[in-house]
């Protein structure tokens, strides 16, 4: 699994540096995978989308790399100076940590991109952003 996060993270930054505004959400309609040949040289297939063993579609790993292959390099940017400024006069408390634990998660496995954990976390972060004011 370690050498498909890899791979993955190749094919994203190839469509990053290909797109760098973004190829739009179709992925995300399909289930969030993308496109990833690279299995091939192996020797094998990996398809995530069918059983078939036809395709060769990966669920990527990354929401950094996977926010901005879809929607941007700006995007990203705006992201970072998000997360800057709800960190920057943070509490040190638990929930200061749990954001800090969810991001950190999101670089190695995907998590907003789902909506039963987008649901669960988003709330969390609105949480932190009000205690924050507080």
């Amino acid at each position: 699994k370690l050498q498909a996060r890899l791979w993955t993270n190749i094919v994203l930054v190839k469509d990053i540096i290909q797109n760098p505004l973004g190829k739009g959400f179709d992925n995300s309609f399909k289930g969030n995978m993308i496109f990833c040949d690279m299995f091939t040289k192996w020797g094998r297939t990996f398809n995530a989308l069918d059983t078939t063993g036809k395709g060769l579609y990966i669920y990527p790993h990354n929401d950094y790399l996977n926010i901005t292959r879809d929607l941007g390099i700006p995007i990203l940017i705006c992201v970072i100076f998000g997360l800057i400024t709800l960190f920057e006069k943070a509490k040190f408390e638990p929930l200061t940590y749990l954001c800090f634990a969810v991001l950190l998660m999101a670089g190695f496995q995907t998590t907003f991109y789902e909506v039963k954990n987008a649901v669960m976390f988003i709330p969390i972060f609105g949480i932190m952003a009000i205690r924050k004011n507080v």
